[in-house]
């Protein structure tokens, strides 16, 4: 699922606004949206509160930021890379 319906979902879920999830993460409401909207990169110290705050891998943050073609799988017990030769097989 793309950050932005994963930041939309949060914000329908939980009943909040783009305003309120800005100041959960502490940036301005106009910060979000550039990022929502993918003209903004967030920082790592960014990404990691956006993950805690959304419960989801930092890394699957980075993929989506990542103009790389990153493949991993996130479970319970963490994150890894995935073969990219594998997964075009």
């Amino acid at each position: 699922m793309e950050v932005i319906k994963i930041l939309r979902e949060f914000r329908r879920i939980n009943n909040i606004s783009q305003k309120e999830l800005a100041k959960k993460l502490k940036i301005s409401r106009s910060h979000l949206s550039e990022l929502e909207h993918k003209i903004n990169n967030p920082s790592y110290d960014l990404l990691v509160r956006m993950s805690n705050i959304l419960e989801i891998c930092p890394l699957k943050l980075l993929e989506y930021y990542s103009s790389e073609d990153i493949n991993f799988n996130c479970c319970k017990y963490g994150c890894y890379l995935t073969n990219n030769k594998k997964n075009k097989e």
